[in-house]
């Protein structure tokens, strides 16, 4: 009799093992999972983190949706933006003072070096590499409104060239 008792109590017992088991597995698959937002923003965080590290610092990361492009990841150099920018300020003042030039009755001699300056600046601009959408986009708005003669004409072939050789580096 003991024998069966133990037996008994021991299947009894495997038994309720093996259904809290099943039941905290359950329990675990239907647990709600981490909202795409909350893992977003840790995810972001864990990323801030690591590019702020010194062996790593210097770049920053575009991240886009996967199913968006091939490669929803990119890298890029923090001195890209800013060379971008530089160059967009360069133009911009070169833009200006050819303004004035012309406004002002310089000679043709003066003009002259003024609208090379200015094209030379604008070139610089358009082969610059854009590393980033974020620099296609700053590129394409500044081209779009900072040069309003370019309503007027189109691009040369060369420029056009350089801005579309920049646009896949």
């Amino acid at each position: 009799m003991q024998r069966r008792q133990a037996l008994a109590t021991t299947g009894a017992a495997l038994s309720a093992a093996l259904v809290g088991i099943a039941a905290s597995t359950r329990r675990a698959a239907t647990e709600p999972s981490e909202h795409p937002w909350a893992r977003v923003r840790r995810l972001s965080t864990e990323l801030s983190h690591a590019l702020a590290h010194e062996d790593v610092g210097g770049f920053y990361a575009e991240v886009y949706p996967a199913t968006d492009r091939p490669r929803p990841i990119a890298f890029v150099a923090t001195d890209t933006m800013a060379r971008l920018q530089d160059a967009i300020r360069t133009h911009r003042a070169a833009y200006d003072r050819l303004q004035r030039g012309e406004e002002g009755r310089c000679s043709d001699r003066r003009l002259a070096r003024l609208i090379k300056a200015e094209d030379d600046a604008f070139c610089a601009l358009l082969a610059l590499p854009c590393a980033s959408l974020s620099a296609v986009q700053l590129k394409a708005f500044y081209i779009e409104r900072a040069r309003p003669a370019m309503a007027e004409k189109s691009l040369s072939a060369v420029e056009a060239s350089a801005l579309l050789r920049s646009l896949y580096q």
